[in-house]
């Protein structure tokens, strides 16, 4: 959103009222979208758009909790070779 075009001058704001200036006009834009694609549609986007941040958060959950278990077990792979060198060198070096 261009908030000169809008006729928003941040000059002439503080920041709570440009804040709610940008807000204004985005919720009027919300609002017309809706008036154009009607309520049923625009429910069916939001819960597209909530499905599709959720679906990528949970994503970046599970690698986060792959390279958790990897850097335990390179931990644990790390600790035993110190108890027996004998063992080949760790695969958890690579990354």
């Amino acid at each position: 959103m261009d908030i000169y075009a809008e006729a928003i001058k941040p000059e002439t704001l503080n920041r709570q009222e440009l804040g709610d200036a940008i807000f204004d006009k985005l919720k009027q834009r919300y609002t017309a979208k809706e008036q154009i694609i009607g309520p049923e549609a625009m429910r069916y986007h939001e819960r597209m758009i909530m499905l599709s941040v959720l679906d990528s958060l949970w994503k970046d959950h599970l690698l986060n909790m792959d390279h958790l278990k990897e850097g335990i077990g390179c931990a644990a792979t790390a600790a035993r070779s110190l108890v027996s060198t004998s063992e080949s060198p760790s695969t958890c070096s690579r990354r």
